[in-house]
């Protein structure tokens, strides 16, 4: 941005600037509701009740206990959702060539529409590595992680992409004289950025980011960050040497921060935010003439009168402008609601969804303890007209001494009694369970989501599998959301961008974008289950077995297990050079001597079981003979038969060593080649 301006244009620029902080200060004040709903759901997540109600517990001198019932479902739910929608052996999203091949209006052959389809389709995998290699150097997994976990707490996630990094890439190089020097190169990328959910401020009367006019997005920098911004092109120095001297309260405006707030409710002492600038970036439409005052560059067939624009500013001053870089007009932001609002960009969370719960879950587990309290001991009523203590304190003790009174007559009621408060703890225990069962139906995320199985649980194996599949349902929903609002745009933009700014021709091209989250990573772990019955039908049936290409099935049952470890599953050639080593070792004769001498280890086994159930018979069959001819009572005989029963183990062990013996003469032989 020039720094000769006229007054015209300086006017202009501030005319510019206070128009935007102005808007800017207006629509933060409309999302006042918001910021309060989402200071309530953190303040639930972290077991914490609000100042008024806390106030008013210690006063009543009851139980201040919470039973937190939310954080273990907040993380159950960013856990599940960072394993489907995150895997670490598989994108979450596909580049697709379009269903119709561009042939520029020509008429095609079959073979020719054929060779346009596969160089469109590898083409198509080559813009994918080249957007999964922008998203692994942007951190793309782990900013997603923080917005889900944003989504599940406070109810939505923001992120943001394609933004223009420059990143420095090192390389040795061999120089001139033959040694090798490490060169830094640094080169522009499009990168990913994380946008916290209170630094979001997009155009409150919008019911969906797509239907908002603007987007303000607060950028609390560093005095450092500031002189950093300072030296790109276009920046307007006068105005950034403004702010670092008026330090950086000057650009704290009447927007409620909610720092001290946040810091509070985790138990962190306050700060005042005096090294803080408070840095604002406005995305939305701006005129031709006012983007001209800011620097900004047209050509002259150019006769649009209104741009969509980047625009940073701090406390009514414009610092820098520029028009959106991509040529689809599309705004670089994308947002994820773990329940979507339909009269609202801002969604709804976990903690939301249990408030009511988790407030009857509190009244409840205080109600428990406070009458535990009450009830673990009698309450004492002491007449002081009748006794008083001989060491003149009022306190019950072990083995203390009261002095009675001489207007004690005999007559008089007891100087004690006791009264014993009712303990409630059952009812108060069915209670509890009511308000956490209720908790499960609410937020829709059961026991068995949880790791975790009631006593009405089936034990199973596959009522079991049911209900797991079952309990995946719940996350339909949220993964749909996060297919929508992130992935699909997401990868949009980053596929405009290099179509537009890509050097590389050969990945450019007419595709489409394929969000995978909900189409193949839910279903994964049902996936799973159907490939090892598939596996198993397959090697017990043979008509399936012919039929199974096993080199494609093993694969993708590492795949769907999430298997990581390298060397499992060996490729093609390894297995047809194993078959061959195991056919060389292996001679086909002494194969079948081997099962020969396989078939007479059964019968030998068999002969050898079948010679001692004879024996078992004819035992029992002579007792009974000799009981019912001497009419003798079972267990009689039993005692005078002890010897003969001894001889009978004596032969079942003789015929067991006969056994043993031919069973080892037959292994022998399978070694040696000879037998005893």
């Amino acid at each position: 941005m020039e720094n000769t301006l006229t007054e015209e244009q300086i006017d202009k620029l501030q005319e510019l600037g206070l128009r935007l902080q102005k808007t800017c200060e207006e629509n933060a004040n409309k999302r006042h509701e918001v910021d309060e709903r989402m200071l309530e759901d953190l303040r639930q997540f972290h077991g914490e009740y609000d100042s008024k109600l806390k106030s008013e517990l210690e006063a009543s001198g009851g139980s201040q206990l919470f039973r937190n019932e939310t954080r273990p479902k907040c993380r159950v739910a960013s856990a599940q959702l960072s394993k489907m929608l995150l895997p670490t052996d598989d994108r979450n999203f596909g580049v697709e060539p379009t269903p119709v091949p561009d042939a520029e209006g020509r008429e095609l052959s079959k073979e020719q529409a054929n060779k346009i389809k596969e160089a469109s389709k590898e083409a198509a995998e080559k813009m994918q590595r080249q957007i999964d290699d922008d998203f692994t150097e942007s951190g793309y997994h782990e900013k997603c992680r923080k917005i889900i976990k944003d989504a599940v707490k406070t109810g939505t996630g923001i992120i943001k992409g394609p933004v223009i990094v420059n990143r420095t890439r090192q390389a040795w190089v061999k120089s001139e004289d033959g040694e090798h020097v490490l060169q830094s190169v640094v080169e522009p990328r499009p990168g990913i950025e994380y946008v916290s959910p209170w630094n979001f401020y997009p155009d409150m009367s919008a019911c969906a980011l797509e239907d908002a006019e603007f987007i303000f997005e607060k950028l609390p920098w560093t005095k450092r960050k500031l002189r950093e911004f300072a030296k790109l092109e276009g920046v307007n120095q006068e105005a950034v040497k403004e702010l670092l001297n008026g330090g950086a309260q000057s650009t704290h405006s009447s927007i409620k921060d909610y720092t001290n707030e946040l810091r509070e409710i985790t138990g962190v002492s306050s700060i005042m935010r005096k090294s803080l600038y408070d840095i604002w970036l406005y995305t939305g439409p701006v005129t031709r003439d006012e983007l001209i005052v800011c620097g900004c560059e047209f050509e002259e067939d150019d006769d649009q009168e209104e741009y969509d624009a980047l625009i940073w500013f701090a406390n009514g001053k414009v610092l820098k402008a520029v028009i959106n870089p991509l040529d689809t007009g599309e705004y670089d932001y994308s947002v994820f609601c773990w329940e979507e609002d339909d009269s609202c960009i801002f969604g709804f969370g976990v903690p939301y969804q249990l408030r009511h719960p988790q407030k009857g879950t509190n009244a409840a587990w205080r109600m428990l303890f406070d009458n535990a309290g009450l009830s673990a001991g009698p309450q004492i009523v002491i007449d002081e007209s009748a006794v008083e203590p001989v060491n003149g304190v009022w306190k019950l003790e072990p083995r203390k001494i009261w002095r009675k009174k001489q207007n004690l007559s005999e007559g008089h009621n007891t100087p004690f009694e006791v009264h014993n408060i009712d303990c409630n703890q059952p009812m108060l225990a069915a209670l509890l369970d009511l308000t956490g069962q209720a908790g499960d139906e609410e937020a829709n995320i059961p026991l068995i989501a949880q790791g975790e199985q009631d006593s009405a649980t089936t034990k199973t194996m596959g009522g079991m599998q049911l209900l797991a599949n079952a309990a995946l349902t719940v996350f339909q929903e949220p993964v749909k959301h996060f297919d929508d609002g992130v992935i699909r745009t997401m990868v949009k933009r980053f596929y405009d961008y290099q179509m537009q700014y890509g050097s590389d021709s050969s990945i450019k091209g007419d595709y489409q974008i394929k969000a995978r989250g909900s189409s193949v990573l839910l279903l994964r772990e049902v996936q799973a289950q159907a490939l090892m019955q598939f596996l198993s039908l397959a090697q017990n049936d043979p008509e399936i077995r012919k039929r199974t290409d096993f080199s494609k099935l093993v694969p993708e049952i590492k795949k769907a297990m999430q298997m990581t470890a390298a060397g499992i599953v060996i490729d093609e050639d390894q297995v047809k050079a194993n078959e061959k080593e195991s056919g060389q070792q292996q001679d086909p004769n002494i194969m079948a001597a081997q099962i020969q001498l396989q078939l007479k280890k059964k019968e030998m086994e068999f002969k050898q079981q079948l010679e001692l159930r004879k024996l078992d018979q004819d035992r029992e069959l002579r007792m009974y003979a000799i009981a019912a001819a001497n009419d003798m009572k079972l267990n009689e005989l039993e005692q005078k038969l002890g010897i003969e029963e001894q001889k009978i183990q004596a032969q079942r062990d003789i015929a067991a060593l006969s056994g043993t013996l031919k069973q080892n003469e037959i292994n022998l032989k399978a070694e040696t080649g000879s037998g005893i």
